[in-house]
């Protein structure tokens, strides 16, 4: 017989809300809540302990006596029948418990695991070593981690979140082409490397402890609105019973409770009925009953209904799938254990609770329930147990349909096609019990789309197939924003729905179009909006379960280049009905928006030019490291007419650019067109990407521009940015790798106005860039160099030039920084000592292109001089902060205090063995220079005037283009400026 311990059961509760991720931790016992929506949860679990002699077992109640192989582990199967085939894993739980070596009672416990997955045909198979942080069994860290200790025995156990090993079993199963979720998780789980033990003292009470368990919570749109409850509690347990209320809910019309509890030490047949007090078993009771006098056994097949009680901790688990209605016993039958199927010291008891066994204890509309844990003979450890609990169904939730849906030209359902645009869908109904009144739709769009601008639309009238026959547009934010990235009103009331008919006299149905960006091979789009209305509850579509969409298989472009609206719940006969209703450049004419041929150009000249905030560096190559997002690899403008062509505009539908590499290891990717509204040569958060391909055809990227960018302004600088993704493809990076951009003459450009558009040829070439090579001391530009600004500004203290600095081997220290005036053809340069006041060497600490701290300033400059130099003899500090180990990375910036006289330019540079080391390393990347800092107006900007200020030089409108802008504003805008400087000449004379 077992020793007689007394103890108290003690549950700590965790409330899970259901969101796109898991974002749990244990907080000394408050509640952590996520708002509940279309999930469940699973738990596979599996003992460590076996029964090697059974001959000195008692009758019907058999018992471990010794452990599996610490690193043979045990493995449960997940098979298709545990949860549906979408099921999508937000969070997940490795528990795992074990008793001590008496001798070790004041050692470490065990802190690590292996689990390891293999996939159902066992193609693929991964692990992850599971390290939770080293506890003794003096502590207790809350659900991560609780412990006993006796005066010679102990047992704990760990928990710890495994969500990001099953999210990778998600995106292995997708990169082997399994497309529903689900059905990615199947196949086997073992978990090994946790010690246990078969001491005496163990043996002797019969209480050997070992194993574990994966708690499973995940999505799925064939479960209904929950809120699932994690209650923790690692306690002795014997002649004592224990209380819980769960409250924050709201039952449905025929609630199901799921309850599932994890108990360790249940003996198969030790137990005692009635008596002593309290008897043994789980109860339930609901809103308002007492849990003495009105609370209801819980029993199922594996644990049958003995009158007033269930015999429960009895080695015999219960397992339901998903869709089961009586339970799989997992070691045996009731009464009737089989030695050879029993997971030996656990209990994992599920059971379900329907409204129509419990009617009062799950009456609609109650908002608690109450639990009583009781044990009487049979010493049982409690370690958690898991709740979800059925829910009023939210407001906006349809009737078995999705809100978030999705148009696609993929031949497969929830796919998309990486290279072509798609619609997202969002559909509103009031399925609540009274009026909705200001209705708002947001949806965040996720990094992997963006939006086509001026493609949202919204219709309230259908026909009998459902399709929209009013769609009318909907206006885009400032730039082109889309307009559901913040809440956006579609309704100033809904009346709600008849659920017995299922009518409704108030749909809405909202469409936009996008399209991929650096979408991988495997990738997803995952999305989910958001439906709110004048109480402020939030209602996530899909009850909380977000859409995702994985690349598909698909037709030709020729064969489908986009979805059609009459395919994405129809095509409205009226486009417009009045000019406001088109988009820039367009007019309605017959219902129909078509191009304002009146406001464009006629049979004008297009020509193009490099950026003055181009990435330049005269013909050196600047070094990137590998690999790099985001790269600039060139700034140009496009200008189209004369001054007198201000307030038209021309189309420009497609631009190729040319990509010349040095070897095949240099990989582009991820390629994008921006249109560089404040031509500053840099990627800011408001700016358009005009267009985007992820991959180069015949070293070409083509950028075709979509209907409702193409429209731009005329007799201004467009001026646009060249971005890509960067990557070397070999370990080993050589000294000769290169990669550049060009525009190859004027077949790269597609554009067109209303007569016979003339476009220049010409070659324009960008900047050289190559990868870091595995050796060497670099000297190169900055990623951060700074912009130029227009004429007018270029006075006072200014950041010049941003330096790129690292050493490959390390050990190595600056000695000496020369800096160069570098000339402009054309200009007068100026000097230091005339033009540059004063030069100085700073810091930029977290590459912001910002000077972060000071290395060393030359003062006020008096003599005139074409170089400066920092050395370690005049600025002892470079020996400090100018010291590099290896792989070390320094970004320098050097500012100067300048006065450029009008027409003057300021270019400084390092030339080649302007940089002198403490070692022979080789220096690679130089020379280096900063961009020209011109104190003239671009002759080819139309935008600049000649200014008489006394700082000489000239003024630039901005050159940024709202594809909403107002032809009469600007006009009038020229005209006030033009009016402005004729008066102050007038006045100065």
């Amino acid at each position: 017989m077992k020793k007689l311990f007394y103890f108290i059961l003690f549950f700590i509760p965790i409330i899970l809300l259901a969101q796109l991720g898991p974002n749990v931790s244990q907080l000394n016992g408050k509640e952590l809540k996520w708002e509940e929506g279309s999930r469940d949860y699973f738990v596979m679990f599996k003992s460590l302990l076996l029964n090697k002699d059974l001959s000195d077992d008692q009758p019907n109640n058999p018992q471990a006596d010794n452990y599996v192989d610490i690193n043979t582990g045990t493995t449960f199967t997940l098979q298709q029948n545990h949860i549906p085939q979408d099921a999508h894993v937000v969070a997940a739980y490795l528990v795992w418990t074990s008793a001590v070596d008496p001798n070790k009672l004041n050692d470490p416990t065990d802190n690590t695991a292996k689990i390891t997955f293999t996939s159902t045909d066992g193609s693929y198979s991964f692990s992850k070593d599971i390290i939770a942080p080293s506890k003794t069994l003096n502590d207790n860290d809350g659900f991560a981690y609780e412990a006993i200790k006796e005066s010679n025995s102990g047992l704990f156990t760990y928990r710890v979140d495994v969500t990001d090993f099953m999210e990778q079993i998600h995106k292995e199963g997708l990169s082997k082409g399994i497309t529903m979720a689900g059905l990615q998780l199947l196949g086997k789980y073992n978990v090994s490397g946790i010690e246990c033990s078969n001491d005496s003292v163990y043996l002797s009470t019969s209480g050997m402890v070992g194993g574990w368990a994966l708690i499973l919570i995940y999505t799925s749109e064939k479960i209904t609105p929950k809120k699932i409850y994690i209650y923790n509690g690692l306690k002795k347990y014997r002649f004592e019973k224990g209380d819980i209320t769960v409250s924050g809910f709201e039952l449905p019309n025929e609630a199901s409770v799921h309850l599932t509890l994890h108990t360790l030490e249940g003996d198969p047949g030790l137990f005692s009925a009635l008596t002593p007090t309290p008897p043994e078993g789980l109860y339930m009771a609901g809103q308002g009953q007492s849990l003495d006098t009105q609370a209801a056994p819980l029993f199922n097949d594996c644990n049958p209904n003995k009158g007033q009680y269930s015999e429960i901790y009895n080695s015999i688990s219960s397992m339901y799938g998903w869709q089961d209605t009586t339970p799989t016993c997992i070691g045996g039958n009731p009464g009737n254990p089989d030695p050879s199927l029993l997971e030996y010291a656990m209990d994992v008891d599920t059971f379900i609770l329907d409204e129509k066994v419990f009617p009062q204890q799950l009456a609609k509309g109650n908002t608690s329930l109450s639990f009583r844990f009781s044990a009487n003979q049979d010493q049982i450890y409690t370690n958690f147990m898991i709740l979800s609990i059925d829910t009023k169904t939210p407001k906006f939730d349809i009737p078995n349909q999705r809100e978030k849906n999705y148009c696609s030209c993929a031949q497969e359902s929830d796919a998309i096609c990486n290279d072509r645009p798609f619609y997202f869908t969002i559909k509103v109904q009031n399925w609540g019990e009274n009026i909705a009144e200001n209705v708002t739709v947001q949806d965040v769009l996720p990094k992997e789309v963006s939006y086509i601008a001026g493609t949202s639309e919204m219709a309230t009238e259908f026909d009998a197939n459902g399709n929209g026959t009013n769609w009318t547009k909907i206006s885009d934010g400032a730039n082109g924003i889309f307009p559901f990235s913040n809440p956006y009103k579609v309704a100033d009331a809904m009346n709600y729905c008849n659920k017995e008919t299922g009518e409704c006299s108030d749909t809405i149905l909202i469409r936009f179009k996008v399209k991929p960006v650096s979408l991988p091979k495997n990738g997803v789009v995952t999305n989910i909006a958001t439906i709110k209305d004048s109480t402020g509850v939030s209602y996530l579509s899909n009850s909380s379960v977000p859409l995702r969409l994985h690349v598909g298989k698909c037709p030709s472009v020729a064969e489908c280049s986009e979805p059609s609206k009459s395919t994405c719940f129809g095509d409205s006969e009226i486009e417009c009905t009045k000019k406001s209703d088109c988009e820039t450049g367009f007019n309605c004419v017959d219902n129909k928006c078509v191009e304002d041929t009146n406001s464009m150009t006629n049979s004008s000249k297009l020509t193009y030019f490099k950026g003055k905030n181009s990435p330049s560096n005269d013909g050196s190559p600047i070094i990137i490291n590998n690999p790099k997002k985001d790269l600039i690899m060139g700034q140009f403008y496009i200008l189209d007419g004369t001054a007198s062509d201000k307030g038209k505009y021309f189309n420009l539908s497609e631009i190729k650019i040319k990509i010349d590499k040095s070897d095949s290891a240099i990989l582009l990717s991820n390629l994008r067109l921006i249109l560089d509204s404040n031509g500053n040569g840099k990627i800011d958060n408001n700016e358009k990407i005009l267009s985007q391909t992820d991959k180069l055809k015949s070293n070409y990227a083509n950028f075709i521009i979509e209907k409702s960018n193409r429209i731009m302004p005329a007799g201004i600088q467009n001026n646009f940015l060249i971005i890509a993704d960067a990557k070397y493809n070999k370990k080993t990076i050589p000294l000769t790798n290169s990669f550049s951009a060009k525009i190859n003459g004027a077949a790269a450009i597609t554009a067109h106005d209303s007569g016979t558009m003339k476009i220049e040829e010409k070659l324009l070439e960008f900047s050289d860039f190559m990868f870091a090579p595995s050796n060497g001391f670099i000297v190169t530009k900055g990623e951060k160099d700074p912009s130029v600004p227009k004429a007018s500004l270029i006075k006072g203290v200014l950041p010049i030039m941003q330096i790129k600095t690292m050493s490959s081997q390390g050990n190595e220290q600056i000695n000496k920084l020369k800096i160069n005036i570098k000339t402009v053809k054309g200009h007068t340069a100026v000097k230091f000592g005339k033009g540059i006041n004063s030069i100085s060497l700073w810091l930029d600490k977290n590459n912001d292109g910002i000077a972060d701290q000071e290395i060393a300033t030359s003062g006020k400059l008096t003599e005139t001089k074409t170089y400066f130099e920092f050395n370690t003899t005049k600025y002892p500090i470079m020996k400090t902060l100018l010291n590099y180990q290896a792989k070390e990375t320094k970004y320098l910036i050097i500012k100067c205090d300048i006065s450029v006289p009008n027409k003057g330019v300021l270019k400084l540079g390092i030339n080649s063995g302007g940089v002198l080391l403490s070692s022979d390393s080789i220096v690679i990347g130089l020379p280096v220079t900063s961009k020209s800092f011109i104190k003239e107006c671009d002759p080819t900007d139309a935008t600049c005037v000649e200014s008489d200020d006394e700082a000489g030089g000239c003024s630039c409108s901005v050159n940024s283009f709202d594809n909403n802008f107002n032809i009469g504003n600007s006009i009038l805008f020229l005209i006030m400026l033009f009016s402005l400087l004729f008066f102050r000449k007038k006045l100065l004379k």
